[in-house]
């Protein structure tokens, strides 16, 4: 990991933000799948109904496991994220969006980066508080800087806690 490449930046960070749920939150989430996959059952769609329950499951008992830590880092290759490589030569450009002083909740820095994928083109890299500057500095050799929106689908997950 660190030690084969030549790393410019590297930080390590939990894969999740730590947020502890309460019990309510348990609950609301299980009358919802339960009320989904209830409904789909009537509508006559067994498997869907299947899916849904299964798939909270897994990602409820996800959420108990303790968090790992990844590793990420900048390199002379490109961006790391624990063992997965994003060339500089497949992104097109980069954005750290500034914290908004105005939100009630505090967001946590992020490296959003565009690639050239067509499939799942966006990556979101957390940064740690005292990366932000170096990160920005070091990205703005490799590619340029262009403002955008987070996607919708991290922002779902940090309003719904996941």
């Amino acid at each position: 990991m660190i030690n084969d490449t030549n790393y410019r930046i590297s930080w390590i960070q939990n894969d999740t933000a730590k947020r502890t749920h309460a019990a309510d939150w348990y609950w609301a989430v299980w009358i919802i799948t339960i009320s989904l996959s209830v409904a789909f059952f009537i509508l006559g769609n067994m498997l869907l109904s299947i899916i849904i329950l299964l798939g909270m499951g897994i990602l409820l008992s996800s959420l108990k496991n303790p968090h790992e830590e990844i590793i990420y880092g900048l390199s002379t290759k490109g961006v790391h994220v624990q063992k997965t490589i994003y060339p500089w030569d497949e992104l097109e450009s980069f954005f750290i969006p500034e914290e908004d002083p105005d939100q009630k909740e505090k967001n946590f820095p992020k490296l959003l980066l565009t690639s050239k994928r067509s499939i799942l083109p966006y990556v979101t890299v957390p940064l740690n508080t005292a990366t932000v500057q170096e990160v920005r500095q070091l990205m703005t050799t490799m590619l340029p800087e262009v403002p955008r929106n987070e996607p919708i689908i991290d922002r779902i997950m940090h309003i719904t806690g996941l």
